[in-house]
């Protein structure tokens, strides 16, 4: 019996066959690849909302646009927040902002020996928390001989400070006979801040200033947006992933080198523009409790003329009654444990 022998398509050539098989084999494969990558975006999602259960919410208005900071406090405002899981109340308080854009404080007695002004983000501010049982206000009823500042604003970071110090915010604040201190509160969440990572700058700090090296010293460069538009555009779009929310995904990591290096250098600029602008006052770097990045900013920092209390071990932040449940702010006890060892260690220097 003869081999069989094959009779090739006279209508198509061998070559466009093979092409053809290819070209279904790659749509399908991009089709799986595309159901693939939607089911996992859909199993994330469903994820993120069972995993979100909580439910916040301010009733009012207490921030404003600022062009310098992207936003700042609404002067003369008042505000009811509240955060629930499901039955639960994690907090439920009220913020009251004085007429000059300041969180009010227990302390507010212009003719005491020596002003202290706390700044920072929302564990200055006292996010969750009623004005009497921030860290200001604890400090407040542990050194009542000072006069005390909330300066916090939610959301803020090293390099808001440094802009509202170029602006000369704290300068006419601060600038009078009664001797200053400008307290600021370092958290690890600061280096993203003062990077602009993908998490910050997809969420609430899209017009935070930009400030980057340059040789050895650091420039203002805009916002995050108008100074780095392409990647401003590259975050919008990946901001959009459910995978890459649940992953936990940013960039840059703010334990890499060069952001420790910017940080470093921004608050080292913050307590040099400060001392400058208010002779015989004194920046004081707080490395909050539980601050794992605090020892690497300040090894990239020239110590002088800064100051520095090292609090990371003061207490566990994660343990019970230290921090807001299912939150992660400070409590009111966590905040008058660190502000009875503020006072003592102040009123040493």
């Amino acid at each position: 019996m003869p081999p069989a022998v094959s009779i090739p398509d006279p209508q198509r050539p061998p070559g466009e066959r093979v092409a053809r098989k290819r070209t279904i084999a790659f749509l399908i494969g991009l089709g799986g690849s595309v159901l693939l990558v939607g089911g996992i975006e859909v199993g994330c999602r469903i994820a993120l909302h069972a995993r979100d259960r909580t439910e916040s919410n301010v009733e009012g208005e207490y921030l404003r646009e600022d062009p310098d900071l992207g936003y700042t406090l609404l002067p003369g405002s008042r505000v009811h927040a509240w955060s629930r899981l499901g039955s639960e109340t994690i907090y439920d308080a009220y913020y009251n902002i004085d007429s000059l854009g300041h969180r009010v404080t227990l302390s507010g007695d212009p003719g005491a020996k020596r002003t202290v002004a706390f700044i920072g983000g929302s564990f200055v501010f006292g996010e969750g928390l009623d004005d009497d049982q921030t860290l200001p206000s604890a400090y407040a009823l542990a050194s009542p001989q000072d006069h005390v500042i909330n300066l916090g604003i939610p959301g803020h970071g090293p390099n808001h400070v440094l802009a509202r110090l170029e602006r000369g915010e704290l300068e006419s604040l601060l600038s009078n006979e009664t001797p200053s201190i400008v307290v600021y509160v370092f958290i690890d969440a600061h280096v993203a801040r003062c990077v602009g990572s993908f998490f910050i700058t997809t969420r609430f700090g899209r017009r935070a200033p930009y400030y980057r090296l340059d040789a050895t010293s650091v420039c203002r460069v805009g916002d995050f947006e108008s100074g780095r538009p392409l990647r401003s555009l590259l975050y919008r779009v990946l901001r959009k992933s459910a995978a890459l929310e649940w992953s936990g995904f940013d960039w840059p990591r703010s334990d890499a080198a060069d952001s420790l290096e910017l940080t470093a250098r921004v608050v080292q600029r913050c307590a040099q523009t400060f001392e400058e602008q208010v002779p015989g006052g004194r920046f004081v770097f707080v490395a909050y409790p539980g601050a794992r990045l605090a020892s690497a900013v300040l090894a990239r920092a020239e110590l002088p003329p800064m100051s520095v209390l090292d609090y990371t071990d003061l207490f566990d932040p994660a343990s019970p009654g230290h921090s807001l449940a299912h939150d992660g702010h400070p409590s009111q006890h966590a905040n008058r444990i660190l502000a009875e060892s503020l006072a003592q260690d102040l009123a040493s220097r």
